[in-house]
């Protein structure tokens, strides 16, 4: 082990850096860099892009499984402080991430390290879990499955991206912002002749929330409440063969 790692110091620094969703290499890229200074054995990143971090003595010692994902959505509302710049203010961090998810990914990691330097087997896996979350509770396959990211923002550009994207051989997974939800799925249900689909909105947290059905029923099941919050991932079945 080089030493004791700083959890404080690790948020502040995942904090700073944005990692929105489908953008996390730069996050990744910190996680990994941590693991290796904090003495982890091994340390590598899966093909989903998941850091990887096993530490502690070879052997048959029962292993820990600590997960959480690394991505945060755009910040929104009113913010006293610069939500990329953590502030540690009156014994508490703020910043965009600091109690979901960053700070408690730099607080496993920490104490995988002290748990590795105390003799313990560990393993840690910060990762896309949104992603793999939707995926294990849709009833979809999920292999083969595409993780495409956020739609774009602006509807012509939407549509086109919805078009283009419309020949699916296997489950399409992808977020948006609850902001842009119910234009989102009616782009999606107009674009990809209305699938199935399964919306995870605020998944692992108190107010998690699963609807499924078509996108347009989901559309205006949605759009009939007064606004949408929270982060939403979204998983779509396959499209149907083409005749030959």
């Amino acid at each position: 082990m080089t030493g004791p790692l700083d959890a404080v110091e690790l948020a502040s620094r995942l904090i700073s850096i944005p990692g929105l969703s489908g953008a996390e290499a730069d996050v990744a890229d910190e996680v990994e860099q941590a693991m290796a200074s904090a003495g982890y054995r091994d340390v590598f990143r899966d093909q989903l892009g998941s850091v990887i971090g096993i530490a502690g003595p070879e052997g048959e010692t029962p292993a820990l499984l600590f997960d959480g994902h690394m991505d945060v959505v755009p910040a929104a509302g009113a913010w006293t402080t610069d939500p990329f710049q953590p502030v540690v203010r009156d014994g508490r961090l703020y910043g965009r991430g600091s109690t979901d998810m960053k700070a408690g990914l730099a607080a496993a990691i920490a104490g995988v390290a002290a748990a590795a330097a105390a003799g313990h087997r560990v393993e840690a896996i910060p990762g896309p879990s949104a992603v793999l979350a939707i995926l294990s509770i849709s009833g979809f396959p999920a292999v083969p499955f595409t993780f495409h990211g956020f739609p774009p923002p602006r509807r012509g550009e939407r549509d086109r991206w919805y078009a283009a994207r419309a020949s699916r051989p296997g489950t399409a997974v992808l977020f948006e912002s609850p902001f842009r939800i119910v234009e989102s799925l009616e782009a999606l249900a107009k674009a990809w002749e209305d699938p199935p689909v399964v919306l995870g909105r605020e998944l692992t947290k108190l107010h998690e929330e699963v609807l499924r059905g078509r996108a347009s029923e989901l559309a205006r099941l949605l759009g009939a409440r007064p606004g949408v919050k929270g982060e939403i991932v979204l998983a779509a079945a396959a499209s149907s063969p083409q005749p030959a």
